[in-house]
């Protein structure tokens, strides 16, 4: 997180290890969870719908509210 935080590129990151920069960026989408939902996530009390398939192929919002919404969390508590 802290080589993005400097600037450096999902791309070149990923060529670093080996890798497309696709790891790269569905790794940084998990970083970037409200710390609320990972507690939840963590907990087990997650809605049951929300897998780690749809975490990664669900464009998630920066905003931690929005997230809260979009991965179902308010239909959920």
């Amino acid at each position: 997180m802290s080589e993005v935080r400097n600037g450096i590129s999902a791309a070149a990151i990923g060529r670093r290890h080996g890798w497309t920069d696709a790891p790269i960026r569905q790794r940084l989408k998990l970083a970037l969870l409200s710390l609320r939902i990972t507690r939840a996530i963590l907990q087990g009390k997650q809605p049951i719908e929300l897998t780690l398939k749809k975490l990664l192929t669900t464009p998630i919002p920066y905003d931690w509210d929005e997230q809260w919404q979009a991965l179902g969390f308010a239909d959920y508590s």
